[in-house]
């Protein structure tokens, strides 16, 4: 690992930086999969949440398009992996966030837009 530390633990310092500099959050990403593999990190989950959210997840809720935008296009991440809680998916929760440009992102990005919650 070029990084001490754990997957969970690299994974909660990169969701406290600042979202004003996507590209840190993106090097910090790109790093974490280097490490971990690109499998462990897009399962990564929030295991003290009731809705178990996926790093996916919380790059929508933090409104950070570029980061979405890398990890679908150049990591593979699924952008229609539901969450584990309520079964939605990064396009529902984009709309339940008040992120409109994060949604027509994903739909871009060939979101599923049939998927339905649980």
């Amino acid at each position: 690992m070029s990084e001490i530390g754990t997957l969970n633990d690299r994974v909660q310092s990169l969701l406290l930086m600042t979202s004003d500099d996507e590209q840190a959050i993106i090097a910090t990403l790109d790093h974490l999969v280097k490490d971990f593999g690109v499998d462990e990190v897009q399962r990564w989950c929030i295991l003290q949440s009731r809705h178990k959210s996926l790093l996916i997840h919380e790059f929508v809720r933090l409104g950070l398009l570029k980061t979405i935008e890398h990890a679908a296009n150049e990591l593979g991440f699924d952008i229609n992996v539901k969450r584990e809680s309520d079964g939605n998916t990064p396009l529902h929760l984009a709309y339940w966030y008040g992120k409109p440009n994060i949604g027509e992102l994903l739909k871009k990005l060939q979101a599923n837009m049939t998927i339905t919650q649980n």
